[in-house]
């Protein structure tokens, strides 16, 4: 299982479920992949390309932060070099908490 790294202050609302997308430069898992983060199993439910303005309209709510300047400051710490640019596309990747041992088939050990 992938294991998608996330800045630990998000580790609180990954787990409460506030957080439920991630915008990434990479399209790092394919809807119905599972992952894993913070020893969390989460469902890909969507993955949609998009540019970073569209995510700072109509998503951010969902990136688990209170209000869009929020949003503007964690990427700037993210991303320092590209800063905030609404024309840079990336994915919207959409998840799900799931029950670590519900409605998953078996993987694997070896």
């Amino acid at each position: 299982m992938k294991t998608i790294p996330f800045l630990k202050g998000f580790e609180p609302v990954l787990r409460s479920g506030k957080k439920t997308t991630t915008f990434r430069s990479e399209k790092l898992v394919n809807v119905g992949e599972y992952f894993r983060a913070y020893s969390m199993d989460f469902l890909c439910t969507k993955v949609k390309r998009m540019t970073l303005q569209e995510v700072m309209d109509n998503h951010w709510q969902t990136e688990g932060v209170d209000s869009l300047d929020d949003f503007k400051e964690i990427w700037k710490k993210i991303h320092p070099r590209k800063g905030v640019d609404p024309t840079f596309v990336g994915y919207l990747i959409t998840f799900k908490l799931v029950d670590n041992a519900v409605n998953r088939p078996e993987e694997k050990w070896f």
